[in-house]
Formats: C-alpha cells, structure tokens, sequence
C-alpha cells in the first residue's frame, strides 16, 4: 500500500480542519438573545370594579427574549414583556378616582419564517402567562356621597399570544419590528416594538 508522503498528509489536515472549523463554531439550534422597545395598550373591561370600565391606556413598554432557529422556517422564543404602569383619572357620578395598573407576560411561541433573502417576514402564536393588577382610590368625593373605600384587583392566568412582524439580518445581528397581542376575558394587551437580537 502506497502511502503518502508527509506534506501530503499536513495539506489534507489543513484542508479538513478549515472545513471543520466552521462547522464546529456554528449552533446548529440557531441560538439568539434580544429585546426590543416601543409601545404598550391596555384594555380592561371592569375585571370587577366600575372604576376600570373601558380602561384603555398606552404605555411605553419593553421586552427581552431567547430563541432558536433550527431551520430557516421554523424556530420558537421565549419572552419575558412589561406592558408598563398606565394610568388614568376616572370621574363618575361627581367622584374622581386614580387608577393604576400594571402588566406583565411570560410567553412562548412557536415561530414561523418566509425568508426573503437578508429579510425575513415572521407569525408566531403560543401560550402566555399574564400577570396583571390594577388600584384605585378615590381623589375626589363630594359631599354627602358615600365613597368606597380603596380597592385593588389582581389575577395571574395563561392565555393565548399572538403576533406578527419583519426581521433584517446583517451576519449575527438583526434588526426587527413587530406586534403581539395576548387576549384575555377581560379586554387585552398589545405591544408594538422594534428591537435587534444576536445569533451565537
């Protein structure tokens, strides 16, 4: 058996270790982190309590998230979202209540992608757990009213989320814009943002 001579057997080596090089370095799971900032709403039809009746409130709000892209049309993420602290001045019959509320979400989504080259358009739905709380109290009550006492709402349950957007990527990074929404019995949280996430 004829065996090759040395610098044969070093230029072979180079060659599989330049081609295994990439592959070694690159995630398979197509693993990335991110966040995003931009703009929440709040809708809560009275959750118990006439003071919250059509509450509707924006908010600046943000996110952080993990995810996976295994292939270019299927990936999943995993997001934590704070829809911020909206508030409002109610009056009703002559008395003035401060209502404040606050909102948070953990969610998991099951992604999918159209890649249109550096672009990509992107769906995603998935159950979320909400957490939501709302206070008010009275600022103003006239006289010879007889106004109730402070009150205060809070319920934690997992609902369904949704959403849509357009993500643009230049090598690791990506730039993104999108809106979700999780819908509750008692009104619902939308988010629209924009954000950049980093592939390992």
């Amino acid at each position: 058996m004829n065996v090759p001579p040395i610098p044969t057997l070093a230029a072979i080596a180079s060659i599989v270790a330049l081609v295994a090089a990439p592959a070694a370095t690159a995630d398979p799971l197509g693993l990335y982190v991110g966040g995003g900032i931009g703009q929440s709403r709040v809708a809560i039809d009275n959750a118990g309590s006439f003071a919250l009746a059509g509450f509707d409130e924006h908010r600046g709000a943000w996110k952080v998230l993990a995810g996976l892209r295994p292939v270019s049309f299927v990936g999943a993420e995993v997001e934590y979202i704070d829809f911020g602290h909206p508030s409002r001045t109610v009056t009703q019959a002559g008395v003035q209540w401060q209502v404040d509320a606050q909102a948070r979400a953990v969610a998991m989504f099951g992604v999918a992608y159209l890649p249109l080259g550096p672009l990509a358009v992107f769906a995603k739905a998935g159950p979320a757990r909400l957490d939501t709380s709302a206070s008010g109290q009275i600022t103003n009550c006239p006289p010879g009213f007889l106004c109730v006492p402070p009150f205060h709402y809070s319920a934690s349950a997992t609902h369904v989320g949704y959403g849509a957007g357009v993500r643009l990527g230049v090598r690791s990074l990506a730039a993104r814009a999108e809106v979700e929404r999780i819908s509750t019995g008692n009104g619902s949280l939308d988010l629209m943002s924009v954000g950049v996430t980093w592939s390992f």
